[in-house]
C-alpha cells in the first residue's frame, strides 16, 4: 500500500508546516482507502477521506470565501 509507506513523509510535512509557523495557514488532508482516524492521529493532518466525493466537497467549502468548513 502506497499510503503505508508515505504515512512517515505526511507527518514530517505537518512537523515542517509547524516549524515554519505556517501550520494554522494551511489546511492537510490525507486520502485513500487505508486511511483513518488513527493515521489522522498520527500524523496531524486536518481531515482523512476514504470517499473522493466528502473529499470534494469538503473542498468546495474550502474554496468559498472565508474558507469556513462545516463539520
Amino acid at each position: 500500500m502506497l499510503l503505508t509507506f508515505s504515512i512517515q513523509s505526511v507527518k514530517r510535512v505537518v512537523v515542517l508546516l509547524e516549524e515554519a509557523g505556517l501550520r494554522d495557514e494551511v489546511t492537510v488532508i490525507l486520502g485513500g482507502y487505508p486511511a483513518n482516524k488513527m493515521i489522522q492521529e498520527f500524523t496531524g493532518v486536518d481531515y482523512f477521506f476514504t470517499d473522493v466525493m466528502r473529499a470534494v466537497k469538503l473542498f468546495q467549502e474550502l474554496a468559498q470565501p472565508g474558507g469556513d468548513v462545516g463539520e
